[in-house]
C-alpha cells in the first residue's frame, strides 16, 4: 500500500493498492480520497411555516396563530380574502429575534362571511415561503337585535328580530324550555300557549357554517 491520508487537510488522496501471489502475479487498484471541510455537502432543511392554528373567530375577527424558526426572515405578510377572491395583503408582521411564536388578529370583517387567509415569510432578498387555508373560516353570524314578541291571541304569541344569520334558533325559555324550533325567517310564531301568562323567547344566531354564536337575543311578552 502506498500513499496517505491526512484527514486534518481538506483534499484528494490517492492510494495504491497492490498484492502479487505465489506465481508472481501482480494486481493494482488506486482508490482516491476526498477529505471534506465540515457541514460540506449538507443541506440546511428550508424553513417552513407550521403551527397554524384559528382560535377566538366572532362575528366580526379570528386569531391566526403560526410558528417560525427560520433566521433571515425581515417580516411576515398576512394576506386575506373573501369568496374565493385574490389574495390581498393587510398587514405585515415584524420577525423577532429568538421568538418562534405569533399571532395575529384579522379584525374589522363582515358578520357570517368565509375568509380566505395565507401567512408569508418575506427575507432581507426577496425570498418567500407561505401556507393558507382552502376551506374559508366563516365569522360568526351576529347577534340577533330588535328582537320583540308581540302576543296575536291568548294562546299565541309571534317573535320577530333582525339579522344577518342563515337560520336562527327560537325557543321558549320560561316558563319552560320548549323545543328549539329553527328558522331561516326573521319570526317564528308560538301556538298553544296559556293565556295570562308570560313568556320568554330566546334567538340564536347561525352562520353559513353551522355555528352558533354565543350570545342570543331575548324577548319578553304576556299571553291576553
Amino acid at each position: 500500500i502506498t500513499g496517505s491520508v491526512d484527514t486534518a487537510v481538506v483534499g484528494d488522496y490517492t492510494i495504491i493498492y497492490t498484492a502479487t501471489d505465489a506465481d508472481n502475479n501482480t494486481v493494482t487498484v488506486s482508490r482516491t480520497i476526498h477529505v471534506q471541510a465540515a457541514g460540506e455537502g449538507e443541506t440546511t432543511p428550508v424553513p417552513t411555516i407550521g403551527g397554524v392554528t384559528i382560535s377566538q373567530v366572532t362575528d366580526h375577527s379570528y386569531d391566526l396563530s403560526w410558528n417560525w424558526t427560520g433566521a433571515s426572515t425581515v417580516h411576515f405578510s398576512l394576506k386575506q380574502s373573501t369568496g374565493g377572491g385574490q389574495l390581498s395583503e393587510v398587514a405585515q408582521v415584524s420577525a423577532v429575534v429568538n421568538q418562534t411564536d405569533y399571532t395575529y388578529t384579522f379584525d374589522q370583517l363582515t358578520p357570517n362571511t368565509g375568509y380566505l387567509f395565507s401567512v408569508e415569510t418575506v427575507d432581507n432578498i426577496g425570498g418567500n415561503s407561505g401556507i393558507g387555508n382552502t376551506n374559508p373560516i366563516v365569522t360568526l353570524a351576529s347577534v340577533p337585535s330588535n328582537a320583540q314578541a308581540v302576543a296575536d291571541s291568548p294562546t299565541q304569541i309571534t317573535v320577530s328580530w333582525s339579522g344577518d344569520a342563515t337560520s336562527y334558533e327560537v325557543m321558549n325559555v320560561i316558563p319552560n324550555n320548549s323545543t328549539v324550533q329553527t328558522t331561516s325567517l326573521t319570526s317564528q310564531q308560538f301556538d298553544g300557549l296559556i293565556c295570562n301568562t308570560q313568556y320568554t323567547f330566546s334567538i340564536t344566531a347561525l352562520n353559513s357554517a353551522g355555528v352558533t354564536n354565543a350570545t342570543s337575543a331575548l324577548a319578553s311578552v304576556s299571553t291576553q
